[in-house]
């Protein structure tokens, strides 16, 4: 059988600076680490449920925010950007160490995962490097939004864009930190 290549679409996406390299990620995060995410760009709903409806969902959260404080996000004197550069270095140092860590986790494990996903489960081992390269990218984009947001300080939509990045990047933590904490129930059976 002859190796299908990527599509022109995909491939210009993909070889694109830096930015090819976060779509790859994210377009393997929304397929769940399927090999089709090589040649393939996900379905609009492969994107919605494991991308965009969190990142809607937040921005809800944060529209929520301004209309229920005293103090709009427009004249408030927190500036988000400050919270997310001193934080989120730590925070994906952190994970970059635990990503590492799962480079040598062992190989039962991750035969354990192929036995399961014959079996019919919807978790094999495939899931692992995109449920942990997911929320690093994150992390390393919400760093972006944050520095942008300081060229730019007075810059309404940006300080939206702060406060909208760092409650993003606070749900991958909780998400990457849900997948160790799930994997090592599963390490420990």
């Amino acid at each position: 059988m002859a190796k299908q290549k990527p599509s022109l679409m995909h491939r210009t996406l993909t070889s694109t600076p830096v930015l090819g390299a976060v779509f790859a990620i994210a377009n393997a995060y929304a397929q769940r680490g399927a090999p089709q995410a090589q040649i393939h760009i996900a379905s609009l709903s492969q994107w919605w449920s494991r991308i965009f409806k969190k990142a809607f969902c937040v921005l809800v959260f944060v529209l929520m925010l301004d209309f229920i404080t005293d103090e709009s996000i427009a004249t408030s004197t927190w500036i988000p950007a400050d919270t997310i550069l001193g934080a989120f270095p730590s925070i994906l140092g952190f994970g970059i160490g635990v990503y590492a860590l799962m480079f040598i986790m062992p190989s039962d494990f991750l035969t354990f995962l192929r036995e399961k996903k014959s079996e019919g489960s919807p978790i094999g081992p495939e899931i692992v490097p995109v449920d942990m390269g997911y929320p690093l990218i994150t992390y390393v984009l919400v760093m972006l939004i944050a520095s942008i947001c300081k060229v730019f300080p007075d810059t309404i939509w940006l300080k939206i864009a702060s406060y909208w990045a760092l409650f993003y990047g606070l749900a991958m933590t909780i998400e990457l930190v849900s997948f160790l904490f799930l994997t090592s129930k599963m390490i420990q059976k």
